[in-house]
């Protein structure tokens, strides 16, 4: 599709002064709007509304919290609402489906069905929308479509199916498509299930494509689905004083020591309002949610593994205010961002080619003392034992090594008793291989190579079931966070700058805490796992490499990242109960709280359904936040004595620019009075002789019943 005759806006050309009723809306979706108290279109709603009025092709780049949601949904409702106004009452016409929004996740399908279903709050049943995103059956599906639906959310990959199986009619009525979040449309690897998409749509319709980036992926996608689209490139003043509003810190620290730090942040309460806590995979999450449960420090975990409607219930939970902390794993962002491995390549690429073309100099140069060479190598080494080199112990043992390290790690991420019993026996098996393959032949080599592999197809087979379509660092809105916490640094720099945020939205303050572990930092953190007596705690890092092009990325964008200190020879007395607590979480407790927490939410999630359907109020009181208990939680550890109070600076979130004032001595309110010495006052004995006479430290003579004699006067000046 051409785009010759693009045309690009920036965030300057729109007016601040507009009004939703300016933008000539239906009167009903400006009524929804007042309800939800939307009373100022943001800029790129501004700008994009009455392009998409128009029938204009929109691409529009905007960070995420800008209001895209309400840029693309409020145009194509306010479509269909002027067609079925058009058409005759009763008209077979008014039922069909005109718009399609395409989503990368599952819980952002959700979020924008629930803020469709707001807006056309006074619409009456005039358009409906339905959320195919879900995991349900497809007899229950396709009941919900033959209904014909106006709108319809969904992945790319659902709705191909339900296209394949005719299940839906997208060519006769069709209007609009919509792709939001395209860049990580194309991340999740969706770009092939929407070309084959296109081909169930009419040659002509109206498409609007939403990204947080604009790079190569979402080009290729724009030449597939856009013609001659208005480009809206939203970096305006309003956006970036979001990011004046957040407070970057970052710390460099061992990998224990980032247990120890959260642990005095939350226990202390230096890190106030809602957190989210990203890790990278999901034994981390339940392993952190376990430390913290030590010290009875509540959290709730959000990860691929649980099923779809207890996500959506905890992040819903969360959002009004029932947790505090929520521990989630951004699973997207290892398996999704792609383009700073291209970029890598390239550079890689780049330095092969210099490489071949020296080397290609390097030859012409000494092709005529090779031959020479070669002629006398071969008269004093001969070529069997030159083969016999590469066949023996050294290129065996690095190879059998991997393998080694390569099970390890499997046995590491499985769950079931099973799965690590089978990891450790092909570790076992392998070891004794090791040894005596120099004299075995190189048939037994592929024999073994074949087992290996025959196993590890067999291990894939097993394990907890993913959710693919699971994504929290992008698109799901979360409400009045306070702080984020990168917990395992990202593995990409788009993806901090996604994880970041989800807090300093809607002009209310934010602070963002990345723990950075360095290479020197990972082998201390190794040597302190092996003090720790092992339990399975795996060591993360190398950060250094990922946060220095994230420093250079926001330098880039006018921010700064200041550096938290934290001295770390105060925080000595809770060392010692982080130890005890890193030493009660093992790998069996893991896999425990895994299993116990996995059947408790698919009973919440499956068994209980109707329940809950026949009566919602019910779900209120439903919380995902209980202790799991897979250890036993030793008592003391829930109250912290004032000796061990340190001086730590709060993570505020104050602006950029103002100077951090430190907390002081951080105490907790003390007694007025002595209890004990109160209750030893106020039990029996004579009351007519007071306090002081029975108190020896207070008065020297002393005995009952107010004696006065001689050996009270010898105890006095004795």
């Amino acid at each position: 599709m051409s785009d010759a005759d693009t045309t690009e806006f920036s965030a300057e050309s729109a007016d601040a002064n507009v009004t939703f009723a300016d933008l000539g809306l239906d009167d009903r979706l400006l009524r929804g709007l007042a309800k939800l108290n939307f009373t100022k279109p943001t800029p790129v709603q501004a700008k994009s509304i009455p392009l998409a009025l128009a029938g204009k092709d929109i691409l529009a780049k905007a960070r995420t919290g800008s209001g895209k949601t309400a840029a693309f949904m409020l145009p194509l409702i306010h479509k269909i609402l002027a067609v079925k106004d058009a058409l005759p009452a009763n008209s077979p016409e008014a039922t069909a489906t005109r718009g399609l929004v395409l989503v990368p996740t599952v819980e952002l399908a959700g979020q924008v069905t629930t803020f469709t279903n707001n807006i056309l709050l006074f619409c009456g049943r005039a358009v409906n929308v339905l959320n195919i995103a879900g995991k349900q059956n497809d007899k229950v599906q396709q009941p919900l479509l033959a209904t014909l639906p106006d709108i319809i959310v969904s992945t790319p990959s659902r709705i191909l199916a339900q296209l394949k199986m005719n299940a839906v009619d997208l060519k006769t009525h069709f209007q609009t498509l919509v792709i939001d979040e395209a860049d990580l449309v194309c991340n999740y690897d969706y770009e092939e299930d929407v070309k084959e998409l296109l081909t169930f749509l009419p040659k002509i319709y109206q498409s609007f494509l939403m990204s947080a980036t604009l790079g190569d992926d979402v080009d290729s996608l724009k030449q597939l689905v856009l013609r001659s689209p208005a480009i809206l490139k939203m970096e305006d003043k309003t956006m970036d004083s979001t990011w004046d509003n957040l407070k970057q810190l970052y710390t460099i620290c061992t990998d224990t020591d980032k247990y120890l730090i959260l642990y005095v942040l939350l226990k202390l309460k230096l890190l106030k309002g809602k957190c989210i806590i990203f890790v990278n995979d999901i034994e981390r999450c339940y392993r952190l949610k376990l430390f913290l449960e030590q010290f009875s420090i509540p959290s709730v975990v959000l990860n691929s593994e649980l099923p779809l409607n207890s996500r959506v219930h905890i992040v819903e939970e969360f959002n009004k205010g029932k947790y505090d902390y929520m521990i989630a794993t951004d699973e997207g962002g290892l398996k999704g961002e792609k383009e700073e491995e291209a970029t890598i390549k390239e550079i890689e690429d780049g330095k092969q080619e210099e490489r071949e073309s020296d080397a290609a100099d390097e030859e012409e140069h000494e092709n005529e003392s090779e031959d020479d060479e070669q002629d006398d190598e071969a008269d004093d080494i001969p070529e069997g034992d030159i083969e016999m080199e590469f066949e023996g112990s050294e290129g065996e043992d690095i190879s059998e090594g991997e393998d080694e390290l390569e099970a390890m790690m499997k046995a590491s991420d499985n769950e079931d008793e099973d799965d690590e019993a089978s990891a450790m026996a092909e570790m076992k098996s392998e070891v004794p291989a090791s040894e005596s393959k120099k004299r075995k032949q190189p048939e037994d080599d592929s024999r073994s190579e074949t087992t290996a592999e025959t196993s590890a197809k067999s291990k894939k087979k097993t394990g907890p079931k993913k959710d693919q379509e699971y994504g929290v660092s992008r698109g799901i809105d979360f409400v009045n966070v306070a702080a984020v916490v990168n917990f395992d640094f990202p593995p990409t720099a788009k993806s901090y700058t996604h994880r970041v945020g989800r807090t300093a939205r809607g002009g209310q303050m934010g602070t963002s805490l990345s723990f950075v572990v360095t290479a020197a930092e990972k082998e201390r953190s190794i040597k302190t796992s092996q003090i720790l007596g092992g339990g399975g705690w795996t060591v993360q890092g190398d950060d250094e490499a990922v946060f220095n092009r994230v420093v250079k990325q926001q330098v880039a964008a006018g921010c700064t990242i200041n550096p938290y200190t934290i001295p770390m020879q105060q925080l000595a007395g809770f060392r010692y109960r982080m130890d005890d607590a890193m030493r009660a979480v093992t790998k069996s407790a893991i896999r425990e709280a895994r299993l116990k927490e996995l059947k408790a939410e698919m009973l919440n999630s499956e068994k209980l359904r109707a329940h809950f359907e026949d009566k919602p109020k019910d779900l209120e009181f439903l919380r995902h936040d209980k202790t799991l208990h897979p250890t036993k939680v030793q008592p003391h550890m829930k109250h912290v004595p004032d000796y061990m109070m340190p001086k730590v600076q709060a993570v505020s979130s104050q602006k950029v620019g103002e100077a951090a004032e430190g907390l002081g001595y951080v105490t907790y309110k003390k007694k007025t009075q002595n209890t004990v010495r109160k209750a030893r006052q106020g039990k029996g004995g004579n009351k007519s002789s007071g306090g002081k006479k029975n108190d020896p430290l207070k008065k020297f003579s002393f005995g009952g019943g107010g004696n006065k004699g001689k050996g009270g006067k010898r105890q006095k000046t004795a």
